[in-house]
């Protein structure tokens, strides 16, 4: 089975998002998306309140998933999307085995990750918190993820940490987070770690990929999500 590969440059907050819901929306056939963010901001899980946050004092952008799961500083990070059928498995069965298909990713890069439970389930940021059992490496969590289903078809979005000296250095829980630049003691490109990634999913989904860009239907409908809805205060302040 073949799947689509979605890697695009950098782009603002809102149209990440919001190209992820068109994918999500205008499903046709599994596709595994790759993006960066063009600026530092935060992402905030559907069901947060922004009460607990002080964003609007922060000169940083944030926007809301339509995922759960709590908040993620987007700076030095790779994040993914993959849009596919769930089948027959749960909520967390399908989280565990996109869980391995980033460890086994990882493997390739010559970091040794393993799923683990052992992190605090009370602060607002997703990089303290634990799904249930999360990616990391010697106890340091070093992969978020949030998911969220219609019918039979999930979206889940997710982000690896690169480099820590930008990303989340001020919050009081850096210290049980890891980077691939601390674990493989060198600055890491965006390619090769997205290439090692595709190969994770090859071997544990049993699929091939071709890379492709978002349709011109896609775009079009992204470009309105951002306009109508993510970019909105009546969407951020959902909650």
């Amino acid at each position: 089975m073949k799947w689509r590969l979605i890697w695009q440059e950098a782009q603002d907050p809102f149209f990440n998002m919001a190209l992820d819901e068109a994918l999500f929306l205008s499903y046709r056939i599994p596709a595994l998306r790759f993006y960066t963010w063009s600026e530092p901001a935060i992402s905030i899980g559907y069901f947060q309140s922004l009460k607990k946050f002080n964003l609007e004092n922060l000169n940083i952008k944030y926007v809301r998933r339509i995922t759960g799961g709590r908040a993620v500083f987007h700076s030095q990070d790779i994040t993914y999307s993959l849009i596919c059928p769930a089948g027959a498995l749960s909520i967390l069965s399908f989280y565990k085995l996109i869980s391995r298909a980033f460890i086994k990713g990882l493997k390739f890069l010559g970091v040794q990750a393993e799923l683990t439970s052992k992190f605090n389930n009370q602060n607002n940021f997703c990089f303290a918190s634990s799904f249930g059992e999360e990616v990391a490496v010697k106890g340091k969590k070093i992969l978020g993820s949030a998911q969220v289903r219609k019918e039979n078809l999930l979206l889940q979005q997710g982000s690896l940490i690169l480099d820590l000296n930008n990303n989340l250095v001020n919050l009081d829980f850096k210290g049980s987070l890891t980077s691939l630049k601390e674990e493989l003691k060198r600055e890491v490109k965006i390619k090769e770690v997205v290439l090692a990634i595709i190969e994770g999913f090859k071997e544990i989904f049993k699929v091939k990929f071709y890379k492709t860009s978002p349709t011109l239907e896609e775009i079009n409908l992204a470009e309105k999500l951002k306009e109508k809805k993510y970019q909105t205060r009546e969407w951020n302040f959902l909650r």
